[in-house]
């Protein structure tokens, strides 16, 4: 997108409509079952029954899922049909509204903004609530146990009690937004700063604007960062 601003040509978004689900996908047994185990909070059974589910069908019937998760609020999942079928097109389903409430209240009175804090939490979880990475990051906006330690010491949290508190979405999500908010500042209101600091590390960052000592512009920065994640 920035080559074209730069080149002055047109960039094409280009968004696909998924098949309208079919009636029968809630007769589907497997579907049936996805939808006990996420009232009952199990969301990481959950998406390996809907993974092993997606992965036996045609695309049209993977676009069909794909909206059906979306229609159901199912958004991790949602997420997850686009990434298994490849629906990059599929901008609806590849970016639903999740814990839009929880977003709205965590922010309300923070230097950053509701859309920012839910862009984190959509790229470092996909929405899964349950997500864990090989790292130790827990939860939504994928927090490290030392981490959210920190936040609620400084941010006068005293209900966080430890790990199990990081995959309760409103736990997590207060911890998160707090923690953005902090890399944030530190960085002088930056987004591009704080997206990394706040996934690699305020010390990573400092230390990558030293070496570049302001001799990268914003994009070669960012393709300059050692991490293939980001």
């Amino acid at each position: 997108m920035v080559a074209a601003q730069k080149l002055n040509i047109p960039y094409p978004i280009n968004i696909a409509v998924a098949a309208k689900p079919e009636n029968n996908i809630d007769l589907l047994p497997e579907v049936q079952r996805i939808g006990e185990l996420l009232f009952w909070k199990k969301e990481n059974l959950a998406r390996t029954e809907w993974i092993n589910l997606l992965i036996r069908q045609k695309k049209i019937r993977q676009q069909q899922l794909a909206r059906y998760a979306f229609e159901h609020r199912w958004a991790d999942l949602s997420v997850q049909a686009t990434i298994i079928a490849k629906l990059w097109d599929h901008l609806t389903e590849r970016f639903p509204i999740a814990w839009a409430c929880e977003f709205e209240r965590q922010t309300k009175y923070k230097k950053i903004n509701k859309s920012f804090a839910m862009a984190i939490a959509r790229q470092e979880s996909g929405w899964n609530p349950q997500a864990r990475s090989a790292a130790g990051a827990i939860g939504l906006m994928q927090l490290m146990l030392q981490t959210a330690q920190q936040v609620a010491k400084s941010n006068g949290i005293t209900d966080y009690t430890g790990s199990s508190k990081l995959i309760a979405p409103e736990k997590n999500i207060e911890l998160g937004t707090a923690y953005l908010e902090t890399v944030f500042q530190q960085f002088g209101f930056n987004r591009v700063l704080a997206c990394a600091a706040y996934n690699a590390g305020p010390a990573r960052v400092a230390y990558w604007l030293a070496i570049s000592n302001g001799k990268l512009d914003v994009i070669s920065f960012i393709d300059s960062i050692p991490f293939s994640e980001m």
